[in-house]
């Protein structure tokens, strides 16, 4: 990374042929006929059905449950599309090819981590764009700020940076565990343990623990992504709930956006250097 400066990862990387390649196929005449057209116009109907019902019942639908539709897809489809851009191309033995390209293991990994963020923007697309139009409507609708049970577009927004931040974490480490394995399954099966781990496995010891150390144990317990994302959206001390938001929604919230933004990018660096090992691996062989 020290030769390199920032800037070429992202200006001029040549992986990023590989998203316009992507999109070229998405949109290629040939998917876009038959079965494949049956099945992208049922989608699109199904999609469209549910959000004219969503804002037909507008004053029944809850952003807020939306967003946890959208933090639960972003924590499941960001792994399951990462978890074999590097492990699927050593096994394919594809990697060779890439490894002596006119390519740095930086834009490598930055590249098909690219993807992923378009994807995740895709789903903050299609579901957070209904759930800040439910929440408008709600806020407008409301005669005064404290009808509102949940702590309105502001609320939004801070939910929203959570679930960004945790499909960028979540993407981060499945990168460092796809450049560590050497096979596509050995790498999806590492990748969910560790998703288990993080998800469940520390919130539950949190929990075991807190006649032993309250502290300890909220600290485990309020970081996992699933529970911050309820204070995120109900801890604002403004609308009436300051018990919810005296510990979790103002000390919790930005401190572990900002470690999980770290992380990513602590994460993207050890996949890189992993890759520049392979790459010196390849090249003394």
């Amino acid at each position: 990374m020290s030769r390199y400066s920032v800037k070429h990862l992202f200006v001029g990387n040549p992986m990023f042929a590989e998203v316009v390649r992507e999109k070229n196929k998405a949109f290629a005449e040939h998917n876009w006929r038959g079965a494949q057209l049956a099945a992208r116009v049922l989608l699109l109907v199904i999609y469209l059905f549910q959000l004219i019902l969503t804002l037909r019942y507008v004053t029944y639908v809850e952003p807020f449950i939306l967003m946890y539709v959208m933090l639960g897809l972003a924590t499941i489809l960001i792994p399951a599309g990462l978890h074999g851009a590097i492990a699927g191309d050593r096994e394919k033995r594809s990697l060779d090819m890439l490894l002596v390209a006119p390519v740095t293991p930086g834009q490598i990994i930055i590249g098909k981590f690219g993807k992923t963020f378009l994807s995740l923007m895709m789903l903050i697309i299609a579901v957070g764009v209904p759930a800040l139009v439910i929440e408008l409507v709600k806020e407008t609708a409301s005669t005064s700020r404290f009808d509102l049970h949940i702590s309105g577009v502001v609320g939004f927004f801070r939910a929203l940076a959570l679930v960004i931040a945790t499909g960028l974490s979540m993407g981060g480490l499945t990168m460092w565990i796809s450049s560590k394995t050497r096979s596509n399954s050995g790498a999806m099966l590492a990748t969910v343990g560790a998703l288990f781990v993080v998800l469940i496995v520390i919130p539950a010891i949190g929990g075991v623990m807190s006649a032993l150390s309250p502290s300890a144990s909220e600290l485990l317990v309020s970081t996992n992504p699933f529970v911050l994302l309820y204070y995120a959206y109900n801890g604002d001390p403004n609308y009436g709930y300051p018990n919810l938001a005296e510990n979790h929604g103002s000390f919790f919230l930005w401190p572990t956006i900002t470690l999980m933004l770290l992380l990513t990018v602590f994460f993207l660096t050890l996949a890189t250097e992993n890759l520049r090992n392979i790459a010196r691996g390849r090249v003394e062989s």
